[in-house]
């Protein structure tokens, strides 16, 4: 699995990309897989004519936050798994994306004060994790060490999934 991180400053745009067609047509029947709003909708609001409510219930904490804001508050990491192993399924993508907010500290598993994130997917052997990096209690996420601990999570779950490359064959010299 490969993991790329990114911020974005408009979580309205980011999700109207991601939801929309894409470079080249290449999103294809985009689909919430996971999240947590703390108690806001996703589920409901994750089709396409709703997708500024959906984005307005992941920057709640973000607005909260007033002038504390960071200039870039949304986190995004797209992860694409290697193409020439079997896909994963929505359920096995969406407990990827689970381990990978978990690892990161965006959303541990029991933090009453996570910050809220969504999984979507628009395109085989790969997810979007989106996620807005104000906690619910007022504080910001510290993304300072994320990419790597995504990139630990990652070779751990391709070594649970039997993902692992196998070793090319060696010619001995002579």
């Amino acid at each position: 699995m490969i993991a790329h991180l990114q911020r974005a400053s408009n979580t309205a745009g980011l999700l109207t990309y991601l939801y929309g067609p894409g470079e080249r047509g290449s999103h294809t029947s985009p689909r919430l897989i996971a999240g947590d709003g703390h108690g806001a909708p996703i589920e409901l609001l994750a089709e396409p004519g709703s997708l500024p409510y959906l984005a307005q219930a992941l920057d709640a904490p973000v607005e909260r936050l007033g002038a504390r804001a960071p200039e870039r508050p949304t986190w995004v990491c797209s992860v694409r798994s290697d193409p020439r192993r079997p896909d994963l399924t929505d359920s096995q993508w969406a407990a990827v994306a689970r381990r990978l907010v978990a690892a990161t500290g965006i959303a541990p598993d029991g933090d009453p004060d996570a910050c809220r994130w969504i999984a979507l997917r628009n395109q085989p052997r790969q997810v979007h994790v989106v996620a807005t990096l104000a906690r619910e209690d007022g504080s910001l996420h510290n993304a300072y060490r994320d990419a790597f601990h995504v990139q630990t999570e990652c070779r751990r779950l391709v070594a649970e999934l039997g993902h692992l490359p196998t070793a090319p064959h060696l010619i001995p010299r002579v």
